[in-house]
This record gives C-alpha cells, sequence and structure tokens, in this order.
C-alpha cells in the first residue's frame, strides 16, 4: 500500500536515479525530488525510484538508466559539399528505439530536431551510425543525440560541434533578414553567375526551389508569401562553392 499517502496529501515524494522522473520533477543521482501531485491515485515503480499517478498503488518495472551504451560520436565538415557528416557507435543496445539528432546554431541556446535514425533495439555487438546534416551555417554548428526507448524515456548524449568558415573569395548575403514577404540574395561578384536557392526546414527537407542568374548589380528576388512564420536554412548553390544561410520568416 502507500504509506507515504496518510502524509502528503498534494506531493508526491520520489528517489530517483538519474534522469527526470515520471512525475515531471528533475532528479540528479540518488536525491529527493518532489512534483505537485496528488497520492490520491498512486503507482509504485521500484521501491527506490519513483512514484506516479496511477489506478492502484501496485509494484511496476524498476526505473533505471537507459540500456544503451554510446562509445563514440564524432562530427566531421565535408568543405566540398558543404555538409556536415555526424558518426557514433554503440556497444550495448536494450530496448532501444531511435535516436533523435538535434542541432543549435545559437551557441546552444535552443536545439531543435534535424532527424532521426532507428536504432537496434536488442544488440550486445558494435553498431554503427551515420547522418548527414545538409544544411550546416556559417558559424558554430552544435549537436546532439536524444536517445530514446520503447518506453518513450530519453537520454542526451554529450555535444559535438564544427565551425564552418567561408574563406573563398565569393560572398552571398540574404536581407532582410528576419523577412517578411520576400527577401534578396546578393553577392560581391560582378560577373553574372548562375545559381540554385533551396528553402530548407529544420530537417533538411526542401520547401522551396528557385534558380537564377546572380551578380553584383543585380541580387535575386526570393518571394515567402506562401512562407509559415518560422527559421529555415537557404542553401545557395553557386558554381564554385555551396553556403547556408540561417533566415527567420516572420
Amino acid at each position: 500500500m502507500c504509506m507515504l499517502r496518510s502524509f502528503f496529501t498534494c506531493f508526491i515524494c520520489c528517489l530517483c536515479i538519474k534522469g527526470i522522473s515520471q512525475t515531471g520533477a528533475c532528479c540528479i543521482g540518488s536525491s529527493l525530488c518532489f512534483s505537485p501531485l496528488s497520492f490520491a491515485n498512486c503507482k509504485l515503480i521500484d521501491t527506490a525510484a519513483f512514484w506516479v499517478a496511477g489506478k492502484d498503488c501496485v509494484f511496476d518495472k524498476p526505473c533505471s538508466i537507459l540500456p544503451v551504451k554510446l562509445i563514440e560520436f564524432a562530427s566531421s565538415y565535408n568543405s566540398s559539399k558543404n555538409t556536415i557528416d555526424l558518426s557514433w557507435k554503440t556497444t550495448q543496445e536494450h530496448n532501444s528505439k531511435s535516436f533523435i539528432i538535434e542541432r543549435s546554431t545559437d551557441e546552444g541556446g535552443t536545439f531543435v530536431e534535424i532527424g532521426h535514425i532507428a536504432a537496434a533495439g536488442h544488440s550486445s555487438t558494435i553498431k554503427k551510425y551515420h547522418f548527414t546534416d545538409i544544411t550546416p551555417v556559417e558559424g558554430f554548428n552544435l549537436y546532439r543525440l536524444k536517445q530514446t526507448d520503447l518506453d518513450d524515456r530519453f537520454e542526451y548524449s554529450k555535444i559535438v560541434f564544427v565551425q564552418v568558415r567561408y574563406n573563398d573569395a565569393i560572398h552571398y548575403s540574404t536581407y532582410p533578414n528576419p523577412a517578411k514577404g520576400s527577401a534578396y540574395i546578393s553577392t560581391n561578384v560582378q560577373k553574372r553567375h548562375f545559381i540554385n536557392l533551396q528553402l530548407c526546414d529544420g530537417a533538411g527537407r526542401i520547401l522551396k526551389q528557385q534558380a537564377g542568374n546572380l551578380s553584383w548589380a543585380n541580387p535575386i528576388y526570393l518571394d515567402l508569401m506562401a512562407v509559415n512564420p518560422g527559421i529555415y536554412y537557404l542553401r545557395i548553390i553557386g558554381p564554385e562553392t555551396q553556403k547556408t544561410h540561417r533566415l527567420v520568416v516572420n
């Protein structure tokens, strides 16, 4: 039975292992944590782990750290394609569901999902995984993995990063940024040259494509009237270089 029910009426007390408890309280190590939920209906998950809302006070499955052993997570920049390759390895997986790849382009302030890879599920051998980010931006690109299991528990990996620098003589600008309804792409090159434009979402899906001749005196107009407000990535593919600009649409 719920021994604590008579002592607490509006808080759930839990001793938990590293992670976030199912009550929503944040716990680190074997710390004591509280969550503003009632003991009216509670379910004990592990004798030293979680009290969570449920029908009855019964013993359920144990609470533990996700059983995925990640031994490597690396990133590298492919300058010829302007892409960033991510790779990681695991030596053990049990009940694993997927790896969600998240990226930050504001020095770790905000991470957004850019893709996901199905996990092995159950494995005791080395598994190798790969993912390519086709829309890295100039500057710092930070990445982390969100490891999820079949019970929708999750854990984050360490953060890796790549700094992208465009050192060639060809420069492109996108303005205004933030944009509303439209934007322009300009260059410092006086000679006309043909470029392809791809407007992508955070996952790298192409939402809009456009092509045209660009020069210093002739910027390209980009119609954004049908584009919903949000953060996008504009790939500029020229004859000698590929670059990606972060574009905010209001």
